[in-house]
């Protein structure tokens, strides 16, 4: 940039780094070795008390995400884009086709963005615990949009 605003300011006729590469570092055998290995995974049982837990401990909403997450592979982003539509209860499936993308963090600021790559569209089999779950949930959610209409009406 400083290169850039001389040539601009008539310093200087050309940048001397345009068009330059940088080279990618290139780790070495001895630093990837050296690294501990974490786990990063729940072992069956620790999943299924988290699941639990959350079940009868977290919000109201950790029981569906966290076992839709654990039982799907599914990014957080893609989990808060999926709609009604995506959901298959016939079939079992769910189709990602779009993630959430919020980088500030903020409920009225998102975008709905398609997935980094062509490979990440796509279905996904549920198990028949999980499309109860799901359903379960849709139904709740057309409850609570029926109370909500007949407070408005009021």
């Amino acid at each position: 940039m400083i290169f850039n605003h001389a040539v601009a300011i008539g310093l200087i006729k050309l940048n001397p780094t345009e068009n330059i590469q940088l080279p990618k570092y290139q780790a070495k055998v001895e630093e990837i070795e050296s690294q501990d290995e974490e786990i990063k995974f729940l072992e069956k049982g620790e999943l299924a008390r988290f699941l639990k837990l959350t079940d009868s401990e977290g919000l109201e909403m950790d029981s569906l995400v966290f076992t839709t997450l654990s039982y799907t592979g599914l990014r957080i982003g893609e989990l808060l884009a999926l709609k009604w539509a995506d959901f298959n209860e016939d079939k079992g499936t769910l189709r990602v086709t779009k993630t959430l993308y919020n980088p500030r963090n903020n409920i009225k600021e998102y975008q709905l963005l398609t997935p980094k790559t062509f490979g990440s569209i796509r279905t996904i089999r549920i198990d028949e615990n999980l499309v109860k779950m799901l359903k379960r949930h849709k139904l709740k959610q057309k409850r609570n949009k029926i109370k909500k209409r007949f407070y408005l009406c009021r």
